[in-house]
């Protein structure tokens, strides 16, 4: 804990930069951290980037055995239409951050990317590609068609769900 016996303790936001990439599966966990990731970027210091991945029509699972637990198989129907609504809600954030930018060739600090993928080799090309991040986010148990097979039946440390894993 900083109780700031050290002298100043504030960092002005000229010296201080962090890209933060959160990778957008669905789901309440996902919805969370999107959350987080927009409050975070209120910082001018901050630049967010969203990837939002969206199967192909012709995303096939793979051969992957699943642990159903719980937390899984609770999920509820409309969780689609609550992350569609999300998104949407990220979008008109840009919107408004573009047009309350002094400069207009100044570039926006949060940029959002939908990446459509046909198996979960593209996903994670996809991560790699934002390897110049300083900061993943993502939701714990990430839901939707493309993060179910990541649900892998041995997890060695299934505190960071099934992508940090």
């Amino acid at each position: 804990v900083d109780r700031g016996l050290g002298g100043t303790t504030r960092v002005a936001s000229s010296d201080f930069s962090l890209a933060i990439t959160v990778l957008f599966f669905g789901g309440n966990d996902d919805r969370e951290a999107l959350a987080f990731a927009v409050r975070m970027a209120e910082h001018p210091g901050i630049s967010l980037t969203v990837v939002r991945f969206i199967p192909s029509e012709e995303f096939k699972p793979e051969n992957v055995k699943l642990e159903i637990t719980e937390d899984h198989a609770s999920g509820s129907g409309d969780t689609r239409l609550v992350d569609i609504e999300a998104i949407t809600e990220l979008k008109a954030k840009i919107k408004e951050q573009e047009s309350s930018l002094s400069n207009p060739d100044s570039e926006s600090l949060i940029v959002y990317e939908e990446k459509i993928v046909k198996c979960y080799k593209e996903v994670f090309e996809v991560i790699k590609e934002c390897s110049r991040s300083n900061l993943f986010l993502v939701g714990k148990s990430p839901d939707g068609s493309v993060a179910s097979g990541l649900h892998v039946e041995r997890n060695d440390t299934p505190e960071l769900g099934p992508i940090g894993n």
